[in-house]
């Protein structure tokens, strides 16, 4: 089996199920089995249209259960998924588009032609898993590349760092156009575990999820900690990246979230994230320091 699929295959084995947060969308859940049997039916779509290996396809993702679908069906077809979120500004997402060459994008979980050419041939996407655009707050946003051996390699690490349970509930607000959510979405596939998306959030949906692992940026754990009556019994693992955790924030969370234990996690798109990581064991000595 190719490198390409291989990563898709190790995902949908996991017998978890998704859905998006029933508080906000109201979406049926996604089970295991539907999850492989809209995967393979996609994939099937992108060869009988003739999607060649290694070729980059537009996946524009709203943060639904259809997203992961739509990354699991382009590694089991053998091209690479490049995220783009569907509030992207036309312009912005047709230089993207230009940029990739792609002929083809995956929109709501079906699959659309838009252009004829193929794209160049490219031995930097060479096994490619994902072409990941950076926000381009500092210039024109970068391609960049995340090749399926390391995305698995971390996964399969990340796996023992962080220890889910069988019966975790993880929530996840982040969108599926950066790593980070990208990883916990995959980790809790093929961990088994039943996965919620948010699109929006708020400790209300906290509350209602009954999630017992949230994966949140300090941002939104910031303004999560100004509701001074969290009700989260059930939650007992918060993971946190890419931006500076502070000390203060960390105090604060633990005040409130007493029952939480919190990972904090910094690395490199490049590297499919995670390098660094503050474990609940090397705290509170060790807040603030990535």
């Amino acid at each position: 089996m190719s490198a390409d699929a291989n990563l898709g295959r190790f995902v949908i084995a996991a017998p978890g199920f998704l859905k998006a947060s029933a508080s906000e969308l109201g979406e049926a859940p996604l089970a295991s089995s539907d999850i492989e049997a809209s995967a393979l039916a996609l994939a099937a779509d992108l060869k009988a249209a003739g999607a060649a290996l290694h070729e980059p396809v537009v996946l524009f993702i709203s943060n639904r259960p259809q997203d992961l679908v739509g990354f699991l069906s382009l590694w089991l077809a053998g091209c690479v998924a490049a995220p783009i979120h569907v509030t992207t500004p036309e312009h912005a997402a047709q230089s993207l588009i230009a940029r990739l060459g792609a002929r083809f994008v995956i929109r709501a979980g079906k699959l659309e032609r838009i252009g004829s050419a193929a794209p160049p041939t490219r031995p930097l996407i060479d096994g490619a898993a994902l072409i990941v655009f950076t926000s381009g707050s500092t210039g024109r946003p970068k391609g960049v590349v995340v090749r399926h051996e390391g995305l698995l390699w971390k996964l399969r690490t990340l796996s023992r760092l962080l220890g889910f349970a069988s019966d975790d509930v993880v929530l996840v607000p982040l969108q599926l156009t950066f790593i980070f959510g990208i990883w916990v979405s995959l980790l809790s596939l093929m961990s088994g575990l039943r996965l919620l998306l948010a699109p929006k959030f708020s400790a209300t949906a906290l509350t209602a999820s009954g999630a017992t692992v949230l994966a949140a940026v300090p941002t939104l754990l910031r303004t999560l900690s100004a509701d001074a009556h969290i009700d989260a019994p059930r939650l007992r693992t918060i993971l946190t990246g890419g931006e500076p955790f502070g000390p203060a924030l960390a105090e604060k969370l633990a005040m409130l979230l007493p029952h939480a234990s919190l990972f904090d996690l910094f690395g490199l798109t490049e590297t499919g994230s995670c390098d660094f990581c503050v474990r609940p064991q090397d705290q509170p000595a060790a807040r603030g320091t990535i």
